[in-house]
């Protein structure tokens, strides 16, 4: 009995640790003259790991170990649509279910920057496009706002009237809260689930 116990307060000690271990998805990109960029890497506690771009690379098959491709007779664009249309009353509820749980419970914006430098060779029209591109971008970090914890957002948009320019860096950090990453993995476990349920009857 006290070698369950012990077992048992093991084992609830790691769950609780595994819980209390930050987890953070990063987002990074850049484009000036000099190129363009893009990082996204996930970092579990001290450990990083890249996502993109990878340093691994698939060997590339030589033409001689190409098979010859099987014709497959491809569905019709009415059977596309059709079935598309069923894929979506099947699912819609438990998406939107989904993406709303995510979105208030499963991580919150630690940091979002923005850097935009930019001119077209012409005044008139660099100063409507500057109307145009803070609208969108201050509008997307609302909507984020609204639908997720925002700590801290950085935006920097600066319009070049003399010369054209272009040149944009960014930087999201997110922090995901452990506990609803694995409700929110039973839920789409639920949804597969239910898909393949579904493909079998028709």
């Amino acid at each position: 009995m006290r070698i369950a116990l012990i077992v048992t307060a093991v084992i609830a000690a790691i769950i609780l640790l595994i819980m209390l271990i930050p987890v953070r998805a990063l987002v990074r990109f850049y484009k000036n003259p000099n190129g363009s960029g893009l990082e996204i890497a996930v970092k579990i506690a001290f450990l990083r790991f890249r996502i993109h771009p990878s340093e691994s690379k698939k060997p590339s098959k030589s033409k001689k170990d190409k098979k010859p491709k099987e014709i497959v007779e491809k569905p019709s664009m009415t059977e596309r649509i059709k079935g598309g249309i069923e894929l979506y009353r099947l699912i819609a509820d438990d998406v939107k279910d989904i993406i709303s749980y995510t979105a208030k419970n499963a991580f919150r914006f630690e940091l979002i920057r923005f850097n935009f430098y930019y001119g077209t060779g012409d005044a008139a029209s660099t100063g409507i496009l500057f109307g145009v591109i803070s609208g969108i971008v201050h509008g997307l970090v609302g909507i984020a706002a609204n639908y997720a914890r925002v700590d801290r957002s950085e935006i920097f948009i600066t319009p070049e009237f003399a010369k054209t320019a272009l040149e944009t860096d960014g930087e999201c950090i997110v922090k995901l809260q452990n506990v609803h990453i694995m409700v929110i993995a039973v839920k789409l476990i639920k949804l597969l689930l239910k898909i393949k349920k579904g493909k079998e009857r028709d």
